[in-house]
């Protein structure tokens, strides 16, 4: 049954995604896309299914090609499609997608089932949410702040996670939004957001900043070997006023901001901070700082599936190995 001229007048073809050799014509929304009926059913599994289904009497076409309608919206389809179809459209370089075009890839390689692109999806969104303090502090990562960033803003990132079973994504995905997802947002009755996730939302902002203050006591805490320690006034060596000092400026960026991210646990001492103490306190005392920062910061990482009530990350890396394995 070919659509009316007036539903056909309403439709506006893909330019990118429309082969005229093709016989399969795919509509969402408004939009109509031409591709290899023979492709699509090679590349997907539920769409070989689909097209092996017995043709209906009242089978929908489109210039006497068959069309499909996708319920998903035009953005991921799109998205999806020219994943598909053009092999440099979805670099294998995590920097050179955008968080929506990442967001569109992976709900849809999910969705139907499309194992290659789906993998490098996964790998994409994991290596942005990781699961490992080394992969926090790898450059890759923080080259790519602004992906991760925008998946955490709006919180779809703990959407996504909660949609495709990528629970592995969850404990970082909380923890950025704890720090750059606006309330209104997270209370806002029409939330994508589960009610759990809500309240695991408001547990995290109660809890970070008494995890802030563990993260800096290597700021206050005596060191018994400082080089420069006197017995009679082992508070004003220079090691000490220098501690104290970087201690209280840290503590002053920790002010609350409508504008700038806060400074969580692991945000809030980095590495410039480190280059502005070399030469103010003595090599003993710097060691001995690092060392403490360092597993302040492993304990911390350690406990932050606990703090948002999620699976330990044992339990975690093994879904996200299932999920890569296949």
């Amino acid at each position: 049954m070919d659509v009316d001229t007036e539903a056909i007048q309403r439709l506006t073809r893909c330019p990118d995604l429309w082969f005229n050799d093709c016989g399969l014509v795919i509509r969402t929304d408004d939009t109509v896309f031409r591709v290899s009926r023979d492709f699509m059913a090679a590349q997907s599994p539920i769409f070989r299914d689909m097209l092996a289904l017995p043709t209906p009497d009242n089978e929908e076409l489109y210039e006497g090609c068959p069309m499909v309608t996708l319920p998903d919206s035009k953005y991921d389809v799109t998205v999806f499609l020219k994943a598909l179809v053009y092999h440099d459209f979805f670099s294998s370089n995590v920097g050179d997608n955008s968080s929506s075009v990442l967001a569109g890839v992976l709900r849809l390689s999910h969705k139907y089932e499309v194992a290659s692109l789906l993998r490098r999806a996964v790998v994409h969104i994991s290596t942005l949410f990781p699961t490992t303090l080394a992969g926090w502090q790898l450059e890759v990562r923080h080259e790519n702040q602004s992906v991760w960033e925008s998946l955490v803003t709006g919180s779809d990132a703990i959407v996504l996670a909660r949609q495709l079973s990528m629970d592995w994504l969850l404990p970082f995905a909380f923890y950025q939004a704890c720090r750059g997802t606006r309330e209104l947002y997270m209370l806002d009755p029409d939330t994508k957001i589960a009610r759990d996730d809500v309240y695991r939302w408001v547990l995290g902002c109660r809890i970070l900043p008494d995890e802030v203050s563990k993260m800096l006591s290597f700021l206050w805490d005596p060191i018994e070997e400082c080089e420069f320690i006197q017995d009679d006034l082992p508070e004003s060596t220079p090691c000490v006023i220098h501690r104290l000092s970087a201690r209280r400026k840290a503590e002053r960026s920790r002010t609350f901001s409508t504008t700038d991210s806060l400074r969580g646990p692991l945000d809030i001492w980095v590495d410039r901070h480190w280059i502005n103490m070399t030469g103010k306190v003595c090599s003993s005392c710097l060691t001995e700082m690092k060392e403490r920062h360092a597993r302040a910061q492993q304990d911390f990482w350690a406990r932050l599936p606990a703090i948002f009530n999620l699976p330990s990350w044992d339990e975690l890396e093994k879904l996200k190995a299932t999920a890569l394995a296949a």
